[in-house]
């Protein structure tokens, strides 16, 4: 029986050490039928050297002219592969071994799946000092099916732990290369409309944060801010035909990833309006969270 082909697509820049441990988690799958695709945006280190090493794998290289954004890195790899299923890793994250095994299960199962997301586990360090501060699974709870109104009040989850047909890939017209944030949310949204969205609970996936990284641009607040604006203006009729209540679930979700980032930045003065809103908020929408919870 012929096993149907899976494009995973590791977009890197100069973190040569990650990225072997990255290809590795992809070598490793206990599904085999996978061509490996590196997309390196301009490094400067080893990451050319490690790649033209290895005959297993296709390496990808942007020259520092051409360089845009993990988006467009992205968008490259989908151009060049040849599966019929498409998944992504970040340089600095790892697949556990089962990962595209328990995802393509699923999309074989519902044919009019566009897009399988997993279960995470969060790996936070301190890279001066190598100390994993916790280690914890998320989310809490999963969405799934027809969510092309609900996915505009709530979040699915990170890139690499999503795994998606090529063809609805196409469909939607890829990445979006003139958003620097919160690519996943708004990839999501345009996947909605023309697929349902399934999950696998379990954590196929480790997501590393460095709190010293300099290259999660993610913490950069007042850029994070002005992108949320820019996907809302995008979406304007989608966000006026939500109804009070998913709106405030909407309002809780942006003061959710508000706080998160301020307090990463390590920011000390967070709005005290913005406060009493997120645990007003919280507090109204905990009935909901329980129920997802048990339901999952």
């Amino acid at each position: 029986m012929t096993t149907s082909l899976v494009s995973a697509i590791i977009t890197t820049k100069n973190r040569c050490k990650l990225l072997e441990r990255a290809i590795s988690g992809v070598k490793n799958q206990l599904y085999k039928n996978i061509e490996i695709i590196i997309v390196d945006d301009a490094s400067n280190d080893n990451t050319e050297d490690l790649c033209r090493k290895m005959s297993d794998i296709t390496y990808l290289r942007i020259s520092e002219d051409e360089s845009n954004g993990g988006n467009y890195a992205r968008n490259i790899g989908i151009k060049a592969c040849h599966g019929e299923f498409v998944a992504f890793c970040d340089d600095d994250d790892f697949w556990f071994e089962n990962k595209i095994s328990e995802q393509i299960k699923i999309m074989h199962s519902k044919p009019n799946c566009g897009m399988v997301y997993c279960g995470m586990e969060l790996e936070i360090i301190n890279e001066s000092t190598n100390e994993i501060k916790k280690v914890v699974e998320y989310p809490k709870y999963f969405m799934k099916g027809d969510l092309s109104k609900k996915i505009f009040c709530d979040y699915t989850s990170m890139t690499s732990t999503m795994f998606f047909r090529k063809n609805k890939l196409v469909e939607i017209g890829l990445f979006n290369e003139n958003i620097m944030f919160w690519q996943e949310y708004e990839l999501s949204m345009r996947i909605a409309q023309v697929s349902h969205i399934y999950f696998v609970k379990e954590p196929l996936i480790l997501y590393r944060i460095n709190s010293n990284d300099k290259f999660k641009l993610g913490n950069n607040y007042e850029k994070w801010l002005k992108t949320v604006q820019d996907i809302k203006q995008m979406y304007i009729n989608n966000y006026k035909s939500l109804n009070c209540y998913e709106f405030l679930k909407y309002r809780y979700l942006f003061d959710n990833q508000s706080i998160r980032r301020l307090e990463f930045n390590n920011v000390i003065n967070i709005s005290m309006k913005l406060k009493i809103e997120y645990y007003l908020l919280y507090a109204l929408l905990l009935p909901e969270k329980i129920l997802n919870k048990i339901l999952n």
